[in-house]
């Protein structure tokens, strides 16, 4: 069986990388144009203006140049042979790619099994990195400043200027905002900073600290129809916040439930959702 692992979008492009490689979608099209399929798949993607970039489970870092992108719904192309291996003369942590994020054509960031890796693009190219085994998901902002899971929670580096093994500062459970015994399942960034957890979605303002929490309605004060308080991913755009339990999709705006879809529930694009087990949102 075919497992979804992301999906990344820009403006022309929904790109969905599974276990047995990537699909292009045509945003204008809403269908497949494009694909690369391998044996081992990728776990991860991420595009900035000119080139795309995907993540092996034991391969390092592929990228091919957007430009490359061609094929039509009828007649998918192929572009295996627009594959390039991202090979850095500063070295990655580990080939085992686990999440890729970036920042324009500026920077490239990957979080491996060993580590945070930040590379630096030319002229004039460097990597910052720090040792971790518990980085999964990782986000950097225009500014350069990143964030990515930890053991516990998330971390935050203010500016990838060298290796660091402390980082600015920290979100963990426990410690202030994130409930004691909670795990990270994913983050983005906003005008706030968006966790989803094993137990809530926490939106925070990182410059005072001012927090909410999205709950279901099993816990005093949840907005959110159904039962899971585990939320798989978490995603913003044109002031409205999107999560995602396992079978549950969640449109809400200013702090307030507008939509939402299950396989049983229509929503207001008249909807159900296909099938549980939500992977990521974009």
């Amino acid at each position: 069986m075919v497992t979804l692992n992301q999906i990344y979008s820009d403006s022309n492009y929904v790109y969905a990388v599974t276990t047995s490689g990537l699909d292009i979608i045509d945003k204008t099209e809403e269908d497949k144009i494009a694909y690369i399929y391998t044996s081992d798949g990728f776990e991860t993607v991420w595009t900035n203006d000119d080139r795309v970039y995907l993540g092996t489970s034991a391969s390092g870092i592929k990228y091919f140049n957007k430009t490359c992108i061609s094929g039509t719904v009828l007649i998918p192309e192929d572009l295996i042979t627009c594959l390039n291996d991202y090979v850095s003369p500063f070295g990655i942590s580990s080939q085992t790619i686990r999440y890729i994020h970036g920042s324009s054509d500026d920077y490239l960031m990957c979080c491996t099994s060993s580590g945070v890796d930040v590379y630096k693009t030319e002229p004039y190219g460097y990597r910052s990195s720090t040792t971790t085994s518990g980085a999964y998901k990782c986000f950097m902002t225009s500014t350069g400043k990143f964030y990515y899971t930890s053991s516990s929670g998330v971390d935050r580096v203010d500016k990838p200027l060298w290796d660091w093994t402390t980082p600015d500062y920290g979100y963990y459970a426990g410690d202030g905002i994130l409930a004691s015994g909670i795990e990270v399942n994913d983050m983005f960034l906003d005008d706030l900073l968006l966790i989803a957890t094993t137990s809530g979605v926490y939106t925070i303002n990182d410059d005072t600290l001012d927090y909410s929490i999205y709950f279901t309605t099993t816990i005093s004060g949840g907005i959110l129809p159904g039962n899971d308080n585990n939320f798989k991913a978490v995603w913003a755009d044109i002031g409205r916040l999107f999560i995602a339990s396992a079978d549950v999709f969640y449109v809400v705006k200013d702090g307030a439930l507008i939509d939402y879809y299950t396989t049983t529930h229509i929503g207001r694009a008249g909807e159900t959702l296909n099938q549980n087990d939500i992977t990521d949102v974009t």
